[in-house]
């Protein structure tokens, strides 16, 4: 743990928090990542791709997010997926506009008319 809470993390700007996780826990949180992402690229239909020339996951439509875990029986209709998509890219834009806020001094979001 070499001493570092998560209650110690949460109460830090993002930039302070990644920069005081160890070196053990960023290489941790890369490898898990990494595994996925591996996973993705090699994998179709859950079944390693061994007569592939190029991985599934770099061919047209090979990366879909799909790991074949579906606990629920969650039904995945386009509209599902499309709002997984755009929740995503609002969470990005967000922790972006976090980080900016934080590490730029002097600058804050735009006010809003309403």
């Amino acid at each position: 743990t070499e001493g570092v809470k998560f209650a110690d993390l949460a109460a830090m700007s993002p930039v302070e928090a990644i920069h005081n996780i160890p070196a053990g826990g960023l290489a941790q949180m890369f490898a898990a990542i990494t595994l996925v992402e591996i996973y993705e690229l090699t994998h179709r239909d859950g079944k390693l791709a061994y007569d592939e020339t190029v991985a599934p996951g770099l061919q047209p439509g090979g990366l879909t997010g799909d790991l074949g875990w579906n606990p629920l029986g969650v039904k995945v209709t386009d509209r599902r997926r499309l709002s997984e998509l755009q929740n995503g890219r609002a969470a990005m834009f967000a922790i972006s506009a976090w980080v900016a806020a934080e590490t730029i001094p002097g600058s804050f979001p735009l006010p809003l008319p309403w």
